[in-house]
């Protein structure tokens, strides 16, 4: 990890935090098996990719995190947004150099996850992508609890709200102390570990003790909540309080009974009586499954990446290359609330 500190006038005014990963696309590029048995065109699309993703390996600087979804990248407030884009880059240039000269080489920057698009790094030769969007959800300053959200729902979103509800019959919530995450360590990374491996492209997996890290160094604005049937752990969903922002975490859940139990969608319900009671402004819900966090509320905002590869021909085809192992979702946007 580094962490790029600005100055002016010999006064500290941004930040840029920024983490080396060796990127190697055959492993980010989960393995299914319906994908390579579902028919000839199917198997023959899977080799494809996985023959082009074994190719596409690099170390790689990148500004902004891997586990949330947003501008986590820098902090330099109260200056234009393209001439902030303009100081981290010219400072990751400068990291790269001094990484390089220290024997740790790095040949490919990414800059991830911005709202508005950058004219300056495209011509600076990054390649702009974007991948699945952002959905968030606002949470109106009058809504004091959950019912007040319901109110809002018209009368079909409204009623299956309430039939997923009736799902959890039996099923106990917990919120998880740091103790009770060590004791259910092993069960909570194998819930994650369903949903994971599920994702068509990874560039990163969890370390079995992440969720208790956080914990232990974000006490309170960390929280887990546990789903227990017969006083066995079936799912479980995180959350970190940012500010006025309520940012969804990893989860993960039984496959088995999420259909029956509704797991997934009264977990999305969970969250946002969560933000509610928290006083959050906005839920950041993050990536995937955009289709179902659209039908509770929230609203997709698209995001732009930037990669550049230090090698001008490798750089010319990147863009091309990572367009096609970027899994395409279609999604149908929702709209629950009523008019």
């Amino acid at each position: 990890f580094l962490f790029l500190l600005f100055y002016k006038n010999e006064k500290i005014i941004g930040l840029a935090a920024c983490q080396i990963l060796h990127f190697k696309g055959d492993k980010s590029l989960n393995n299914h098996e319906n994908e390579r048995t579902a028919g000839f065109f199917s198997a023959m699309s899977y080799c494809l990719k996985t023959a082009v993703a074994s190719r596409v390996e690099f170390d790689t600087l990148i500004c902004g995190s891997l586990l949330l979804t947003g501008e986590h990248g820098f902090w330099l407030p109260g200056i234009p947004v393209e001439k902030a884009h303009k100081i981290v880059e010219n400072a990751l240039v400068a990291a790269q150099h001094f990484l390089n000269e220290n024997s740790i080489s790095v040949t490919a920057t990414l800059l991830k996850d911005y709202f508005q698009s950058s004219p300056y790094l495209v011509k600076s030769g990054y390649n702009e992508f974007v991948i699945q969007p952002n959905m968030m959800m606002q949470l109106p300053k009058e809504w004091n609890n959950f019912d007040d959200y319901l109110l809002r729902l018209h009368a079909k979103a409204r009623t299956r709200a309430r039939r997923a509800f009736k799902k959890l019959d039996g099923v106990v919530k917990k919120n998880l102390s740091l103790a009770n995450l060590r004791t259910e360590k092993k069960r909570l990374y194998q819930l994650y570990q369903n949903i994971a491996t599920e994702a068509g492209f990874n560039t990163i997996y969890l370390h079995p003790d992440y969720l208790q890290g956080l914990k232990q160094h974000l006490p309170e604005e960390f929280q887990l909540t546990g789903y227990y049937l017969h006083n066995q752990l079936i799912a479980f969903f995180s959350t970190i309080k940012n500010g006025d922002e309520l940012e969804a975490h990893f989860l993960g859940y039984d496959k088995n009974l999420n259909y029956d139990r509704q797991l997934y969608l009264n977990m999305l319900y969970d969250i946002i009586a969560a933000g509610i009671e928290s006083r959050a402004k906005c839920i950041i819900f993050a990536r995937t499954a955009s289709e179902i966090k659209s039908s509770v509320g929230a609203v997709a905002h698209e995001m732009f990446c930037y990669l550049r590869h230090h090698k001008p021909l490798t750089n010319r085809i990147l863009g091309t290359v990572f367009d096609y192992l970027n899994p395409v979702q279609p999604w149908q946007p929702r709209h629950p609330f009523k008019d």
